[in-house]
């Protein structure tokens, strides 16, 4: 641990010899895939950091550290796709061979990835889309016209027009043929093998061949003002009714259907708006709070977790270890990414406060621990210095390895222990080391 702390303590020195520390660029939003999480930062630049439990894809889908002024990312299978502001679109990764052929895409508003495709819509109402194993168009699509929404599956496109039509074009013949019927479409939303509709008058219809179940239920919505599909290892159809009441049908994973009742009613309630961000469905209440879930059963999908970051143009710093992502926010407080912890370590975590760095590790054949440090308030009467953060925990790390016990004091802090180092320099800082273990260290 000490050796690790160490390297991770000389990377913060090299960083705040450069930058303030504990300051990194702002996010814009955050979209993960199987092996990779992509920061997209607010002026347009974007980060792939590797996910470690995976490992590197072999793919050459995180390749976008040269991507400037993107506005959106759009992670797939083995390619990822950003948007810029001025309406092109970049691609990353070789799926099947090439990177999709995106050089000529112009003028696009919203961008579309599923397993099998790629879709663009522009302003003029026009449609660009591409077949992921063949980098060929998907044939029909330049002739649409007047569309206002896209919606994929594995192996089909729809659109939906001003007129509340809606045209479909791609291999799944039962979808395509299912759609041509529709009127006054006000939504659409698709998963990997079926498509549903949202009518003005509040009702839904659907097509498709499911291949393990019928998407069920769905004929008894009533006062739907919001259809969304929600895919994270299975497929989920969400709408939101008038009341502010959500409406699930389909599965959350293979072979755990999808019963409203596997989520908490009351959390669930009050919701203006729904929506899909990355592996999680978020619901936004009446007075502006974000509620989540991944997979809420037992059998849940890839990856599992129950921890969500909702406001990262708050965070400032984080750190990954594994499938872990743990992060600072500007306030010193922290948050998790990805993670299902049992809930007395959820407890630890809540409670630290005016934390500036976080280290986590893991050891072999043991747990995964997190440590923080933060600043304390000096004593008026010593008046040290000011120094990094960085700096000082590196005083802490070398009093450690030397066995200087008598430098510092220790004792428990809660549900967690701590310790409040001093250095015999009056320069040194006081600051407090924060652990996830509940078991106190051998004095």
């Amino acid at each position: 641990v000490l050796t690790l702390l160490r390297q991770r303590i000389q990377s913060w020195q090299a960083e705040e010899a450069a930058r303030p520390a504990g300051v990194r660029k702002r996010v814009a939003a955050v979209r993960r895939s199987r092996h990779y999480i992509y920061f997209l930062y607010q002026d347009g630049t974007v980060e792939a950091e590797l996910l470690a439990a995976t490992g590197h894809s072999g793919h050459g889908e995180n390749e976008v550290s040269d991507w400037r002024e993107v506005t959106e990312v759009i992670p797939g299978q083995h390619q990822t796709l950003g948007l810029c502001r001025d309406g092109r679109v970049l691609a990353a990764g070789r799926g099947y061979g090439e990177p999709y052929a995106v050089a000529d895409w112009r003028n696009v508003t919203s961008l579309h990835q599923s397993a099998g495709l790629a879709a663009g819509l522009t302003a003029e109402g026009t449609v660009y889309a591409l077949w992921a194993d063949s980098n060929l168009p998907v044939a029909g699509v330049s002739e649409w016209r007047d569309i206002t929404q896209l919606a994929l599956g594995d192996d089909f496109l729809l659109g939906l027009r001003k007129d509340g039509t809606v045209v479909a074009a791609g291999e799944n013949d039962t979808v395509c043929n299912g759609v041509t019927g529709w009127q006054n479409i006000k939504q659409i939303a698709a998963v990997s093998e079926a498509a549903a509709g949202l009518t003005a008058a509040g009702t839904v219809v659907r097509c498709g061949n499911p291949r393990y179940l019928r998407y069920e239920g769905m004929e008894q919505w009533r006062n739907i003002r919001e259809l969304i599909a929600f895919q994270n290892g299975g497929s989920v159809f969400a709408g939101l009714d008038a009341a502010g009441e959500l409406h699930l049908s389909g599965r959350w994973s293979t072979g755990a259907l999808c019963r409203i009742d596997s989520l908490d009613h009351e959390k669930w309630s009050g919701l203006r708006h729904i929506r899909q961000d990355g592996y999680y469905l978020l619901g936004e209440k009446a007075d502006g709070t974000i509620v989540y879930e991944s997979t809420p059963t037992e059998r849940a999908g890839m990856p599992p977790a129950d921890e969500h970051i909702t406001d990262w143009p708050h965070v400032i710093d984080w750190v990954i270890e594994g499938e872990y992502l743990l992060a600072v926010f500007e306030d010193g407080r922290v948050g998790w990414e990805g993670a299902r912890r049992r809930p007395a370590k959820r407890c630890i975590t809540e409670s630290w406060r005016k934390i500036r760095r976080c280290l986590l590790w893991r050891i072999q054949g043991g747990r995964s621990s997190a440590m923080a440090a933060r600043r304390r308030k000096a004593s008026s009467r010593n008046r040290p210095v000011r120094e990094s953060t960085s700096w000082a925990i590196s005083r802490l790390a070398r009093a450690a390895a030397s066995g200087a016990a008598g430098r510092g004091k220790s004792r428990l802090a809660g549900p967690c222990w701590g310790q409040s180092i001093r250095s015999a320099s009056t320069s040194s800082q006081p600051l407090r080391l924060l652990r996830t273990s509940a078991r106190p260290p051998v004095r």
